[in-house]
């Protein structure tokens, strides 16, 4: 690549890195272009020189979101004849670890996704496409736990929009622990403790038993983190 073509990608990455920032402090609709110029350093020409829109500009910030989406549908649920509940509850676990460990690192770009949905149809498309994919693999995850009867309820008729929700809430979460790093917040006793891990037993708990049930404790798989 030419220097001019590095200057170029690396001003279009400056651009993206200084539009995250201020569509994830202040929403996509209240930033400017004028203030994204100045955080990157640079015109507001400049910045219409390599985007034609503010709305391009979102979804280029978005495009980790989406990839990240895109990989985590790819590496699906490894399930196998004759595997054991307990070994499903590690899985499980696995999976909401590498999804609370991908909304921490994309944590500002999930803030703008979550908040532009509801008023974006394009954003909204593009989200629903690239979770249509794993929409399908959880079908045919069932199907498979049904016939190996390490489930025997069928699913909810809402059970896409219900897990949908659950991800929602995974970043909610891993928000709310970065909000208790907080010193200045009066936290509600014992929220600042409560060790990751622990965290992470729990969810896979909640999600594969609800409010009743067996636990991972229950099934022999948890090794007590977090216990007093």
């Amino acid at each position: 690549m030419s220097a001019a073509g590095d200057r170029g990608r690396e001003t279009r990455e400056r651009i993206i890195a200084a539009a995250t920032e201020k569509f994830a402090e202040k929403g996509f609709g209240e930033a400017t272009i004028a203030e994204i110029a100045q955080l990157a350093g640079i015109s507001e020409g400049a910045i219409y020189r390599h985007f034609a829109s503010k709305d391009e500009i979102l979804l280029h910030c978005l495009t980790p979101v989406f990839d990240q989406i895109a990989r985590m549908a790819a590496e699906s649920m490894p399930l196998r004849c004759g595997m054991s509940e307990a070994e499903l509850w590690e899985e499980v676990r696995k999976g909401i670890r590498g999804r609370l460990d991908m909304f921490a690192r994309y944590h500002e770009e999930f803030k703008i996704l979550f908040g532009e949905l509801p008023h974006s149809a394009e954003v909204a498309q593009m989200y629903f496409d690239a979770l249509d994919e794993q929409r399908e693999d959880l079908k045919s995850a069932h199907r498979w736990l049904r016939r190996e009867e390490v489930v025997r309820r069928p699913p909810p008729r809402s059970a896409f929009l219900i897990l949908l929700g659950q991800v929602m809430g995974m970043w909610g979460i891993q928000s709310m622990l970065r909000l208790l790093q907080d010193e200045n917040l009066r936290s509600p006793a014992g929220l600042r403790v409560i060790p990751g891990e622990h965290l992470v037993d729990d969810m896979t708990d909640f999600l594969m038993y609800g409010m009743a049930g067996a636990s991972g404790e229950e099934l022999g798989v948890t090794d007590g983190a977090g216990d007093e």
